[in-house]
């Protein structure tokens, strides 16, 4: 029986459809039959797909870092300027909720993506997990919080002109 993925997102960055779709379909051992939450992919390509903008600050001789609130976020990014965006091979996405719906012909996989990003996995921004306990809304554990931490005093995200 032929599966067929639909995806429904909301926020990506230099990530197309068709390639959220294809991560999808090769990772399709994920997804539970029923209804899921919470998932997280990097999938490696063979080659360059794009340029990621997740900087290793380690990797930069005095590097530009500032912070700035982004979009629509409660919260500033660590940021870094005077770099350019670095080749990258793999993807990331994360999944919010899935949902099966099953046909007599097909099967048909509901994806719900919070972001994609070209890059390896990050976690939450620290200065998130900050801004969210100060508003008493924990939805993160210590493990979590320590990873970003170290994580995010070695990277920054490149300034998007």
């Amino acid at each position: 029986m032929e599966t067929k993925v639909i995806i429904r997102q909301c926020h990506t960055h230099d990530v197309s459809i068709k390639m959220l779709a294809y991560v999808v379909y090769n990772h399709i051992e994920l997804f539970g039959n029923d209804e899921g939450e919470n998932i997280s992919i990097t999938h490696e390509f063979p080659n360059t797909i794009g340029k990621t903008t997740c900087i290793d600050t380690d990797l930069v001789e005095n590097p530009d870092i500032y912070y700035t609130t982004r979009g629509n976020r409660k919260y500033m990014s660590r940021m870094i300027r005077g770099v350019e965006a670095q080749n990258c091979s793999c993807m990331t996405m994360v999944i919010r909720k899935y949902r099966w719906e099953h046909k007599s012909d097909v099967n048909l996989l509901f994806v719900y993506v919070v972001t994609s990003y070209i890059g390896k996995k990050a976690p939450k921004e620290y200065t998130e997990i900050q801004y969210k306990r100060s508003i008493g809304h924990i939805d993160f554990t210590q493990e979590e919080e320590k990873e970003a931490e170290v994580f995010w005093s070695h990277h920054a995200l490149l300034e998007e002109l």
